[in-house]
């Protein structure tokens, strides 16, 4: 029996009401009450109540999720499909889902994986919405300590349902207090691989992803001591839009409830505090072998009333029983001493009821466990002489317990003076350390420091950062203080990677210093922001400028000109992922500010209002944006020496501001300077230069120069492999755009080859936006259409279709790309009417567009495709259409399409093919063979043939 999510609600409270009962009658004459008023559901709130009954250590834990209830009827079986994959065989079933070993029998690549398959009672649409956001933030987990999340998305079911699936890395290992157990690990062994699993969170909440369902199930250990963390981010990823009714409330708040915070059982936000807290309890119980929490009866709702109530137990007076101790190998009492004192302090830290009275990090509790480890003091400890004179015994135990008292008395009399001393010693040697470290690193620019030649700027930087982590490792102000001037300097050379890097170790010391909502965090914040953007990781920057702008919004007055930084590096974000209409709205706000902060010209005013330009450039709105960049010609005439780059990365705008009006030579003519003069101020490994390269190979492109533009394409890439490396999901970009020229110069095998490497790469190396992703998978589609491998192409348009249509972007030019190639695929099938259809959708697309010369070409070109869609119809109405589209197409084309365009050739060859449809042979090989000799004149490569897209 199916259950409807009001069933689900209706059981979970029965089952809390009668858990509450007495055992006996009692609870028994309740549940014939309920089973008289609704006998559907008797059975299974007794099968429920039966599993509860067994007693907490089997009850609760076993006891499955009440959505487990949903979908029993239609479970998955062997030799299913969900979404591309295969369901092979199940591996495990619990009661938020089952998990399968799956292979994807659809794209690439043809991998095994193990597929979630999560039970949630959500509407159709319910989660597909935000899948792929969340899936790339995932996806970036790139860490040898967490299982890899591939991919997310929904299956729609035969009855009309919807099916969530994420497909993940499959690891064979063991739960991480069993592989404890069967190695009779001591309590410093398992201590030394927790520290594995805080570094594995650490690292994810460096990219602000958080768990919550933190768990031992979800900490495998392989035969080879590493650690592997599962789900990581699942939770957030199966959690539904805030007040959208469209998922249950059992549904919206994934956790298991034994490691499940006090603000997760009471409803309320989560963040990094969350997983601080189930950390401790995870860390509690592989330590005692026993919970934390006294219970007056084993129910979950006593449970959670405990949590709450902050109803917990010393792990020092935990009662384990002998197997316990000997499985960590001890005795009880033994057990119980080792636990008492500092680890106590460490996991009572963790437990705090309160989030903000946690650790800060994971790596707050990391460092605090390597002291214990070292018998230094824990910083979780109060702070007292005699509490570290303990621990200055214990560290020196051995030479201690040979000397006699007085001498004792002496000794730590003298560590003691020795400690004050070093306190003094080690601030003067801070503000020495400032200016050595300045010193020393303007000194390194010099060539006789250089072996030879003078450093560049990314080798002086490298050099910085190894002398901070060496010179100030146990210096966190002057750390912080000289890394933030690291990353601004990697920022002003572009140097994303670097910068990305620095900037999350920074993040991680701004947390541990000074707390998640305060202004060091919002500043370190700010900084990851500028620095992911310049990576071109847009979707995670704009999440991670969000925070920083919700913490800078607590403290107003505070950090004006950071909230204004803030929102420009959000706009620029959003003009990249292609979101223009967003940005535009933030462009046109921020001025008046900027107007209001600056009262004379800024750089940030004349930056804001480029970006305004190419924003509405990119959305056709012509005019504006020329009005715009003629209003800054004067602004910019004036000279910005300060600024250096940011000339140059704006003259590459005004290129493609230019490019997007099909104003092909003075396109051209501001990229190449802007790349020259990006060489110039930052040598030629740099990324802007690569991403300038790319748009002029598109200007090249666009304007018929063929040959040219696969020329510039295939330096930018070798370019791209120097600055990228070969295993980049940016070289796979560049990989990809080589695809447009080598499709028009028709070397259809070397395009192939390129367009399934790059995808190859970007899948294996994930980076890439999904719109980007989505962009590779287009371009092998276009090369197989182009190969007459149709099937093949229709699957994987189709696919794309499919996900452009649920993301809301039917009426993006993109998917009237993906529409133009279905049809010529279709056509290539014999499927002509679904064709002509597709080409007319695309048309329609391109017309709804704001008017602008590449919006009408693009109009064109789908109207001569549907024409040669149309031609083989002998129907009347049909043959009538073509000629109204042929007319209309070459009419526009004439308008748009620049006199010797390559592309006027094309169009004159659908012509001759509608000569041959009428009856006129003669007429239509005449006009074909000149079409022919023209196209390959003006392009240097054969017309495509056969032709059935024009593109």
């Amino acid at each position: 029996m199916a259950l409807s999510a009001d069933d689900l609600q209706r059981l979970s409270g029965w089952l809390d009401e009668l858990l509450e009962l007495p055992e006996g009658e009692p609870r028994q004459t309740r549940l014939r009450q309920i089973g008289e008023a609704d006998p559907r559901l008797r059975d299974r709130l007794a099968g429920l109540l039966a599993q509860a009954d067994d007693g907490l250590a089997d009850g609760l834990d076993a006891l499955p999720d009440l959505v487990h209830a949903l979908g029993d009827d239609g479970a998955p079986g062997s030799g299913q499909r969900i979404g591309p994959y295969a369901l092979l065989r199940c591996l495990g079933e619990g009661g938020m889902g089952s998990v399968w070993l799956a292979r994807r029998v659809e794209g690439e690549p043809r991998r095994e994986v193990a597929l979630k398959l999560p039970r949630l009672a959500g509407a159709p649409g319910a989660f597909a919405w935000r899948f792929e956001r969340e899936r790339d933030i995932l996806a970036q987990l790139e860490h040898p300590l967490i299982a890899r999340l591939y991919e997310a998305g929904t299956a729609t079911l035969p009855d009309g349902g919807e099916q969530p699936w994420l497909a993940m890395e499959p690891v064979d290992g063991q739960p991480l207090g069993s592989y404890c157990d069967a190695a009779r690990m001591d309590l410093r062994g398992r201590v030394q691989l927790f520290l594995q699993v805080l570094q594995a969170v650490q690292f994810a909440h460096g990219r602000l992803v958080v768990h919550r369902d933190l768990k031992p199930g979800n900490i495998l250990v392989t035969a080879d001591g590493q650690v592997r963390l599962l789900d990581f981010g699942v939770a957030k990823l199966l959690e539904g839009p805030s007040g959208s009714g469209q998922v249950t409330e059992v549904a919206a708040a994934p956790m298991t409830p034994m490691y499940a915070s006090p603000e997760q059982v009471a409803g309320r936000p989560v963040g990094i505090a969350s997983d601080i807290y189930s950390l401790g309890v995870v860390l509690y119980e592989l330590l005692t072998g026993c919970r934390p929490y006294r219970l007056s009866r084993d129910t979950r709702g006593a449970l959670e009333q405990a949590i709450l109530d902050a109803n917990l137990t010393r792990p020092s007076r935990t009662a384990p029983d002998r197997q316990a101790a000997e499985r960590r190998a001890s005795q009880p009492d033994s057990l119980r001493r080792q636990l008492r004192g500092d680890l106590d302090t460490i996991v009572l830290q963790a437990l705090r009821p309160l989030p903000e009275q946690r650790y800060a990090t994971a790596q707050a509790m990391e460092d605090d466990l390597r002291r214990w480890l070292a018998h230094e003091p824990v910083r979780a400890h109060p702070d007292s002489w005699h509490y570290r004179l303990g621990k200055f015994c214990r560290r020196h135990a051995l030479p201690l317990g040979a000397a006699s008292v007085a001498t004792l008395g002496l000794v730590v009399g003298l560590a003691l003076a020795l400690d004050q001393a070093r306190r003094a010693e080690r601030e003067a040697r801070r503000t020495q350390a400032v200016q050595d470290f300045l010193i020393g690193l303007v000194r390194d620019v010099g060539p006789g420091r250089a072996r030879g030649g003078p450093l560049t700027v990314a080798e002086l930087l490298e050099r910085g950062e190894r002398r901070l982590e060496g010179e100030l490792g146990g210096e966190p102000g002057l750390r912080g203080a000289i890394t933030d001037a690291l990353i601004e300097l990697h920022l002003e050379s572009s140097d994303g990677k670097r910068s990305v890097a620095l900037a999350e170790k920074r993040l991680a010391l701004a947390l541990a210093q000074d707390g998640e909502d305060s202004l060091g965090h919002g500043d370190a914040l700010l900084l990851l922001g500028r620095a992911q953007v310049v990576q071109g990781r847009y979707e995670p920057a704009l999440l991670t400028l969000a925070r920083a702008r919700q913490i800078f919004l607590a403290h107003p007055g505070q950090r004006a000109d950071a909230l204004l930084n803030a929102d420009i590096r959000t706009a620029g974000a959003l003009n990249s992922l292609q979101r223009h209409g967003e940005a535009i709205a933030l462009l046109r706000a921020l001025i008046p500010r900027l107007q209001a902060r600056w009262k004379t010209p800024h750089w940030d005013e004349v930056n804001v209002r480029f970006m305004l330009a190419t924003a509405l450039a990119s959305v056709g709105q012509r005019d504006e944006a020329l009005r715009l960049v003629a209003e800054l010609e004067p602004v910019l005439a004036r000279g910005w020496p300060e600024q250096g780059y940011g000339v140059a990365a704006m003259q590459a705008n005004l290129g493609y501001v230019l490019w997007r009006q099909r104003a092909f030579e003075p396109a051209s003519t501001a990229l190449q300077g802007a790349i020259a003069e990006m060489d110039r101020l930052l040598g030629r490994a740099n990324s802007p230069a690569v991403d300038a390269g790319r748009t002029l190979g598109m200007v090249q492109l666009d304007a018929g120069r063929y040959a040219q533009a696969d020329q510039v394409l295939q330096a930018n890439l070798a370019r791209s492999r120097e600055v990228h490396g070969p295993a980049d999901a940016e070289y796979a970009l560049n990989l990809s755009f080589t695809v447009l020229s080598r499709l028009r110069l028709q070397r259809l095998d070397d395009a192939e080859a390129a367009a399934r490497e790059s995808l190859r790469i970007a899948l294996a190396h994930p980076g890439l936006s999904a719109s980007e992703l989505r962009g590779l998978q287009r371009r092998l589609a276009q090369v197989l259409v182009q190969r007459g491998q149709a099937a093949e192409a229709l699957t994987l348009l189709d696919t794309l279709i499919s996900q452009e249509r649920q993301l809301k972007q039917d009426q993006d030019p993109r998917h009237a790309t993906s529409l133009l190639w279905r049809a010529g695929a279709l056509a290539q099938l014999g499927r002509l009417g679904e064709a002509a259809a597709a080409a007319r959708s695309a048309a329609a697309i391109h017309a709804a567009q704001p008017d602008s010369p590449t919006a009408r070409v693009a109009q064109a070109k789908a109207r001569l495709t549907e024409v040669l869609c149309l031609l083989p119809s002998r129907l009347p109405a049909d043959r009538a259409s073509a000629s109204a589209l042929l007319q209309a197409a070459e009419a526009a084309l004439a308008a748009d399409w620049p006199e010797g365009h390559p592309d006027r050739a094309l169009a004159g060859a659908v012509r001759a093919r509608w000569l041959q449809a009428e009856g006129q042979e003669r007429a239509a090989a005449a006009a074909l063979a000149r079409h022919r000799a023209d196209y390959q004149a003006r392009s240097g490569a054969p017309l495509p043939e056969p032709l059935v897209v024009v593109f």
